[in-house]
Protein backbone atom coordinates (compact mmCIF):
# COMPACT_ATOMS: atom_id res chain seq x y z
CA UNK A 1 0.00 0.00 0.00
CA UNK A 2 1.01 3.31 -0.91
CA UNK A 3 1.06 6.15 1.87
CA UNK A 4 1.52 10.28 1.20
CA UNK A 5 2.37 12.36 3.66
CA UNK A 6 3.52 16.00 3.36
CA UNK A 7 6.09 18.46 5.27
CA UNK A 8 4.56 21.55 4.90
CA UNK A 9 6.08 24.53 6.47
CA UNK A 10 8.18 24.58 9.64
CA UNK A 11 10.15 21.39 10.79
CA UNK A 12 8.63 21.04 13.94
CA UNK A 13 7.36 17.60 16.35
CA UNK A 14 3.82 17.25 14.51
CA UNK A 15 6.45 16.32 11.24
CA UNK A 16 8.29 13.45 13.55
CA UNK A 17 4.57 12.88 14.92
CA UNK A 18 2.96 12.22 11.41
CA UNK A 19 6.08 10.24 11.04
CA UNK A 20 6.13 8.42 13.83
CA UNK A 21 2.01 7.90 13.53
CA UNK A 22 2.77 6.48 10.09
CA UNK A 23 5.91 4.24 11.14
CA UNK A 24 3.13 2.24 13.83
CA UNK A 25 0.72 1.69 11.08
CA UNK A 26 0.57 -2.06 9.87
CA UNK A 27 -0.87 -0.53 6.12
CA UNK A 28 2.72 0.63 5.01
CA UNK A 29 4.81 -1.73 4.55
CA UNK A 30 5.37 -1.09 0.71
CA UNK A 31 5.52 2.50 -0.19
CA UNK A 32 5.86 6.27 1.60
CA UNK A 33 5.88 9.37 -0.28
CA UNK A 34 7.02 12.22 1.50
CA UNK A 35 6.27 15.79 0.23
CA UNK A 36 8.96 18.64 0.84
CA UNK A 37 8.28 22.01 0.97
CA UNK A 38 9.81 24.22 3.79
CA UNK A 39 12.26 26.42 4.59
CA UNK A 40 13.57 24.49 7.45
CA UNK A 41 13.60 24.33 11.15
CA UNK A 42 14.49 22.06 13.65
CA UNK A 43 17.50 19.98 12.95
CA UNK A 44 16.95 18.02 16.20
CA UNK A 45 13.36 16.95 15.08
CA UNK A 46 15.19 16.43 11.64
CA UNK A 47 17.58 14.12 12.83
CA UNK A 48 14.88 11.87 14.68
CA UNK A 49 12.92 12.04 11.00
CA UNK A 50 15.94 10.75 9.46
CA UNK A 51 16.08 8.00 11.55
CA UNK A 52 12.90 6.73 11.07
CA UNK A 53 13.35 7.01 7.38
CA UNK A 54 16.28 4.88 7.86
CA UNK A 55 14.28 2.23 9.78
CA UNK A 56 11.45 2.27 7.47
CA UNK A 57 13.74 2.00 4.25
CA UNK A 58 14.97 -1.29 5.37
CA UNK A 59 11.07 -2.61 4.94
CA UNK A 60 9.86 -0.28 2.13
CA UNK A 61 10.46 2.42 -0.41
CA UNK A 62 11.02 5.67 0.90
CA UNK A 63 10.15 8.22 -1.89
CA UNK A 64 10.84 11.68 -1.04
CA UNK A 65 9.46 14.55 -3.48
CA UNK A 66 11.23 18.23 -2.61
CA UNK A 67 9.10 20.69 -4.41
CA UNK A 68 9.20 24.77 -4.21
CA UNK A 69 11.72 25.44 -1.36
CA UNK A 70 13.52 23.03 0.65
CA UNK A 71 15.96 24.44 2.65
CA UNK A 72 18.13 24.06 5.83
CA UNK A 73 17.04 20.89 7.97
CA UNK A 74 14.33 19.99 5.03
CA UNK A 75 16.93 19.57 2.13
CA UNK A 76 18.49 16.54 4.68
CA UNK A 77 15.33 14.76 5.02
CA UNK A 78 15.10 14.95 0.98
CA UNK A 79 18.20 13.97 0.87
CA UNK A 80 17.99 10.36 3.13
CA UNK A 81 14.76 9.23 1.12
CA UNK A 82 15.51 5.26 -0.85
CA UNK A 83 18.44 5.82 -3.10
CA UNK A 84 16.66 6.27 -6.80
CA UNK A 85 13.61 7.85 -5.38
CA UNK A 86 14.77 11.05 -4.10
CA UNK A 87 12.65 13.58 -6.38
CA UNK A 88 12.36 17.03 -6.66
CA UNK A 89 10.44 19.41 -9.11
CA UNK A 90 11.98 21.92 -11.88
CA UNK A 91 11.22 24.61 -9.82
CA UNK A 92 13.01 23.61 -6.40
CA UNK A 93 14.94 25.62 -4.34
CA UNK A 94 17.36 23.91 -1.82
CA UNK A 95 19.82 25.10 0.23
CA UNK A 96 22.08 23.03 2.34
CA UNK A 97 24.23 24.61 5.85
CA UNK A 98 26.14 23.13 9.05
CA UNK A 99 23.03 22.57 11.52
CA UNK A 100 22.18 25.28 13.31
CA UNK A 101 22.32 23.67 17.06
CA UNK A 102 26.00 23.53 16.36
CA UNK A 103 26.12 27.27 14.99
CA UNK A 104 23.80 28.45 18.32
CA UNK A 105 25.92 26.73 21.27
CA UNK A 106 29.53 26.95 19.04
CA UNK A 107 30.06 31.29 20.82
CA UNK A 108 28.99 30.47 24.83
CA UNK A 109 31.44 29.03 26.79
CA UNK A 110 29.04 27.93 29.31
CA UNK A 111 28.39 24.86 26.93
CA UNK A 112 31.40 23.04 26.30
CA UNK A 113 30.67 19.65 26.97
CA UNK A 114 27.14 20.79 24.59
CA UNK A 115 29.60 21.94 22.58
CA UNK A 116 31.86 18.81 22.74
CA UNK A 117 28.82 16.22 22.13
CA UNK A 118 27.37 18.55 18.85
CA UNK A 119 31.05 18.57 17.29
CA UNK A 120 30.79 14.79 17.54
CA UNK A 121 27.38 14.28 16.16
CA UNK A 122 27.80 17.37 13.52
CA UNK A 123 30.77 15.31 12.06
CA UNK A 124 29.29 11.59 12.36
CA UNK A 125 26.17 13.46 10.38
CA UNK A 126 28.53 14.87 7.71
CA UNK A 127 29.86 11.34 7.62
CA UNK A 128 26.61 9.55 6.74
CA UNK A 129 25.54 12.54 4.57
CA UNK A 130 28.41 12.40 2.39
CA UNK A 131 28.34 8.50 1.87
CA UNK A 132 24.63 8.86 0.30
CA UNK A 133 25.85 12.02 -1.19
CA UNK A 134 28.60 10.19 -2.71
CA UNK A 135 30.63 13.19 -1.74
CA UNK A 136 33.95 13.56 0.12
CA UNK A 137 33.44 14.49 3.66
CA UNK A 138 36.06 17.53 2.89
CA UNK A 139 33.76 18.53 0.16
CA UNK A 140 30.54 18.17 1.91
CA UNK A 141 32.01 20.08 5.01
CA UNK A 142 33.25 23.14 2.91
CA UNK A 143 29.91 23.44 1.15
CA UNK A 144 27.43 23.70 3.81
CA UNK A 145 29.66 25.47 5.85
CA UNK A 146 27.83 28.95 5.00
CA UNK A 147 25.15 27.82 2.63
CA UNK A 148 25.06 25.72 -0.21
CA UNK A 149 22.40 27.02 -2.96
CA UNK A 150 21.41 24.46 -5.29
CA UNK A 151 18.58 24.18 -8.22
CA UNK A 152 17.45 21.07 -9.47
CA UNK A 153 19.96 20.09 -12.01
CA UNK A 154 22.88 21.21 -9.51
CA UNK A 155 20.67 18.83 -6.99
CA UNK A 156 20.77 16.21 -9.37
CA UNK A 157 24.60 16.33 -10.30
CA UNK A 158 25.31 17.02 -6.16
CA UNK A 159 23.20 13.55 -5.40
CA UNK A 160 20.98 15.22 -3.43
CA UNK A 161 17.83 14.10 -6.00
CA UNK A 162 18.04 11.10 -8.26
CA UNK A 163 15.59 12.38 -10.29
CA UNK A 164 13.46 15.63 -11.85
CA UNK A 165 10.22 15.52 -11.94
Amino acid sequence: MQHNIYFIGEVTEKWLKKLMKIRLSPEVNDELNIIICSSGGNSDIALGIIDIIDFLKRDSVVRTIGTGCVHSAAADILAYGTKGERTCTKNVSIMMHEQSTFLDFAQSSRHLDYLTFEKGRQQKFIEGLAQILRQPIETLKRDVKNELWLNAEDALKYNIVDKIL
